[in-house]
């Protein structure tokens, strides 16, 4: 297999309630022209819910229970309820991994038929392409665009390929758009969630967007820190009087914001709030990361 190709597999077998699979197959899904990415992997799939996280030291992970739980919520919210088969799934991925060199960290996608044969499951993996040292240094430059998901607390395909259209369309220098609303509020970001650093307090919206897995785990250490926090959005407008800012996902973990549009943030640089969490966070890797 070439290292930098995306990979896509059927893994044999339905999910139903109280089942048991004592076997787990992997049917390869071959393409004259491989995918050049998981998003656009996608479009050789059948819609359904997906969850999307990367692997540490090529065969560990983190919080791979919360990506289960998420696969059975998004199908419940879409009008499918369905148990994940978890040890199916760990096989799977563990066949899958082993496809690739050992040197390599991957990105992983589990998809859920919910439309063709519902409870299909497929697969699909690409090396990670980490992101250069500076980024997390200096920040990235980010814009907004107007768009709201439709369902935003299950992650869908169904909105896969609108926000791909808008990632296509990002500058070179942009890391990401952020999704506002008609109210000027800002929700997410097209594969991250944000946060922003104001009044001395840790803003996040709850209300309309997906809660990321990699949100939560920077929530929680910022309990633990002491730092207040608000489960409410920032508007575009405010972001003027914004002290520090950032995003977070599974391959990006907390990734420093130093402009907005053309808005500079605070100092332009990352401030203390957001090397805390990085770090919180990081050492949290370090403790939790185990194996698929």
């Amino acid at each position: 297999m070439s290292e930098d190709r995306v990979s896509l597999w059927r893994v044999i077998g339905v999910i139903e309630p109280g089942r048991v699979n004592q076997q787990t197959v992997l049917e390869k899904i071959c393409l004259l022209e491989p995918p050049l990415s998981l998003d656009a992997a996608a479009h050789f799939l059948p819609g359904g819910a997906y969850t999307t996280f990367r692997t540490y030291q090529h065969n560990k992970t983190i919080s791979l229970e919360s990506h289960f739980r998420r696969l059975e919520e998004t199908a419940c919210l879409a009008g499918h309820p369905l148990n994940v088969d978890r040890e199916m799934l760990r096989q799977a991925l563990r066949k899958v991994i082993t496809a690739y060199p050992a040197s390599l960290e991957l990105r992983l996608r589990l998809l859920i038929d919910l439309e063709a044969e519902t409870g299909a499951i497929y697969l699909s993996a690409e090396p990670l392409h980490a992101l250069v040292l500076e980024a997390y240094r200096d920040g990235v430059k980010l814009i907004t665009c107007h768009f709201e998901r439709p369902n935003p607390k299950a992650k869908l395909t169904t909105t896969m390929s609108v926000i791909d259209g808008l990632r296509q369309r990002l500058p070179s220098d942009v890391n990401e758009a952020l999704m506002v609303n008609e109210n000027g509020f800002i929700l997410e970001g097209l594969s991250s969630n944000f946060f922003a650093v104001k009044d001395g307090m840790l803003w996040t919206a709850e209300e309309g967007v997906l809660s990321g897995i990699t949100r939560q785990v920077v929530l929680e250490e910022a309990r633990r820190a002491g730092l207040r926090i608000c489960l409410q959005s920032v508007q575009v407008a405010e972001l003027a009087v914004v002290e520090e800012a950032f995003i977070t996902s599974s391959s990006r973990a907390v990734l420093p914001v130093h402009q907005v549009d053309s808005q500079i943030i605070g100092t332009g640089q990352p401030g203390p709030v957001t090397r805390l969490l990085a770090r919180r966070y990081s050492d949290r890797i370090i403790d939790e990361a185990e194996p698929i």
